[in-house]
């Protein structure tokens, strides 16, 4: 398995009420709930993150469009709030996924 990991920012906070009240207020590490909306009007590979009960935005959409598909085959994809000590206020989250690792391709086999 190999582990993969991006920093992000969290994407249309200002679309969720309440959502510029929580993230601020994010401890370092702290996870947050991912969920896939195959259904988004706006994007088939939207990613929604959560705490507690509230939508804080989804991940960027480049993001998304890599991530979405792990998630569709199963994968596991955990989102943490940025330990950085320069993004203490903000919406930075750190993305963590494993793929497994692809067999080694051999020469002359199809």
């Amino acid at each position: 398995m190999s582990l993969q990991e991006k920093q992000a920012s969290i994407m249309g906070s200002s679309f969720y009420p309440g959502a510029n009240h929580h993230i601020p207020r994010l401890q370092p590490g702290q996870q947050l709930r991912v969920e896939r909306e195959p259904n988004n009007p706006y994007d088939a590979n939207a990613i929604s993150l959560h705490i507690f009960n509230q939508k804080l935005g989804h991940l960027p959409r480049g993001l998304a469009a890599e991530v979405a598909p792990l998630m569709d085959a199963g994968v596991t994809v955990n989102v943490t709030k940025s330990r950085d000590p320069r993004f203490e206020t903000s919406g930075v989250v750190v993305v963590r996924w494993e793929t497994p690792d692809e067999p080694p391709v051999v020469a002359g086999e199809d």
